[in-house]
């Protein structure tokens, strides 16, 4: 009987932590698509960093080949990425491939969860398991620590060298130095500074920050209510 116990714990905290780290991978993937279609970010952009000037195009026209290499990657059925003002080699061509295949598994995991989030609203207030609420909640939870521990030492990586931090992720996520641009073959990268991927992070952090603590409220409210209800049927007993 002990050992039965032991093994269903062992397999509850299994499913519990895989579920914790498939919510923040989702919270960080949902995360990272909005952040990616705030395009007004890019106006801002334009103006702060010159970019007129530093590539001798127009505000409109780059705004426009932003927004063309935003959809290029968040649209699958789109398989060429061209752009009005900018020439691209070859291997500039393949790393927007890799970075648009990078964002299709996040939309579908992003989805997939959201689904699953919808799921669980729409059983919970069919069957009105607390028991249920308590398990899905406490995987979020886990999922909002998980995401808290990934907030601060993104943070601290951006304060100490945002460069540095750039360069490792990349070297990380790719498997070749396709993302090294060359300005006389992609110049496109004259009209896409560091600076812009660094508010991005910012975003993308404040993003998940606010998921967390929104999942770690509605924790407390869930966690609360349970109290409060089995508080109620000591006293009716």
């Amino acid at each position: 009987m002990r050992g039965y116990l032991n093994k269903s714990n062992i397999i509850k905290f299994s499913v519990n932590t895989i579920m914790g780290i498939f919510t923040a991978i989702s919270i960080i993937s949902i995360s990272t698509i909005m952040a990616l279609n705030m395009k007004f970010i890019y106006k801002i952009i334009i103006e702060k960093y010159n970019l007129v000037s530093v590539t001798g195009i127009s505000s409109n026209d780059l705004f426009l080949n932003y927004s063309k290499i935003i959809n290029y990657l968040q649209n699958p059925f789109d398989s060429k990425l061209v752009l009005p003002n900018f020439v691209m080699s070859e291997y500039g061509k393949i790393h927007f491939k890799e970075v648009k295949d990078i964002f299709i598994v996040l939309i579908i995991i992003s989805i997939i969860f959201l689904l699953f989030i919808t799921g669980y609203i729409v059983f919970s207030k069919i069957e009105n398991k607390k028991e249920f609420k308590i398990n899905i909640i406490n995987n979020l939870n886990l999922g909002a620590n998980i995401l808290i521990c990934f907030f601060g030492f993104i943070i601290a990586a951006i304060l100490i060298d945002f460069s540095k931090a750039f360069t490792l992720f990349h070297k990380i996520i790719f498997n070749n130095d396709y993302w090294i641009f060359d300005p006389s073959t992609d110049p496109i990268i004259n009209a896409l500074p560091e600076e812009l991927f660094m508010i991005y992070a910012l975003i993308i952090l404040v993003i998940i920050l606010s998921i967390s603590v929104i999942i770690k409220i509605n924790k407390r409210k869930i966690v609360r209510g349970s109290a409060f209800s089995y508080s109620e049927k000591m006293i009716i007993k």
